[in-house]
Order: structure tokens, then C-alpha cells, then sequence
């Protein structure tokens, strides 16, 4: 009996120990994902009205961890600039508020991503007085 107990003790703890493991290495790999996402990246948005175009974004953070981001994205052609409102950086996980004008038309969007390698990608939604849009986008690293 003192033999199983001693058994069953030794797999508990090893079953114990595997998981506290894991939950320790998770935020050294986010820590590195942060610091892998500074740079500028490339690439291009696609809404579900089968609309598209060209995407940059570029990520820094100073040292006191604040990020700062810019974005412009190109509309029927033309290359649109855009204000950062908000950018929030969670370990791999991006998010990046902006507003922009079209065309005499002013809008926000919100881009959800994450970084996997050099390619940041993932959902967008858009406002705009008139309507509502949304999409996918993806992006490489050009530095």
C-alpha cells in the first residue's frame, strides 16, 4: 500500500510539474515575441465586398515599453494615410486603432493580428458614418 501511494504521489507531481513548466515558458516566449515586433512591414487588406489593397505598418517602442505605430493603406489607388489612435501589444497579439480620411469621408479601423516569424496578420473591422465594413489583412517584415 505505502508502495502505490508512493506511486501515485511521484505521477502527481510529475503530472504537476508539466504544466507549471509550460505556464513558466509562455511569458519568455511572448517577451521575445514583443521584442520581434518593431520594424516595418508590408503587405495588403482584402474586405468581404471583394475590395483590397496595399497595407504598411510600422511598430517601435521606446524604452520605456510605450509603442507607437503608423499605418497607411491604399483606397481605389490612392495611398491613405491614417492617425494612430490606439495600438495595444500583447506577447504575439497586435491591436491597432486608426482613423483616416477618404475622399472627404472620415472612418476608423481596427486591426487584430499576430505575429508569427516576420508576418503579422489577421481581422480588421471599419466604421464610417454611412456603414460598416470588415476583412482580412496580412503583412511581411521589410525591415
Amino acid at each position: 500500500m505505502n508502495r502505490s501511494l508512493a506511486s501515485l504521489l511521484i505521477v502527481l507531481a510529475l503530472a504537476g510539474a508539466a504544466p507549471l513548466a509550460a505556464a513558466e515558458s509562455k511569458p519568455a516566449a511572448a517577451a521575445t515575441a514583443t521584442a520581434a515586433l518593431p520594424g516595418k512591414y508590408t503587405g495588403e487588406w482584402k474586405g468581404q465586398e471583394e475590395s483590397s489593397g496595399a497595407l504598411k505598418l510600422s511598430f517601435k517602442q521606446d524604452a520605456a515599453g510605450a509603442w507607437t505605430a503608423e499605418a497607411a493603406f491604399t483606397f481605389d489607388g490612392t495611398e491613405i494615410p491614417a492617425k494612430t489612435k490606439s495600438i495595444k501589444v500583447e506577447g504575439t497579439k497586435v491591436q491597432l486603432v486608426f482613423e483616416w480620411n477618404v475622399q472627404g469621408t472620415t472612418g476608423q479601423s481596427r486591426l487584430m493580428g499576430e505575429l508569427t516569424g516576420d508576418t503579422l496578420e489577421g481581422k480588421y473591422d471599419s466604421n464610417v458614418a454611412e456603414a460598416a465594413s470588415s476583412g482580412s489583412w496580412k503583412v511581411k517584415r521589410t525591415s
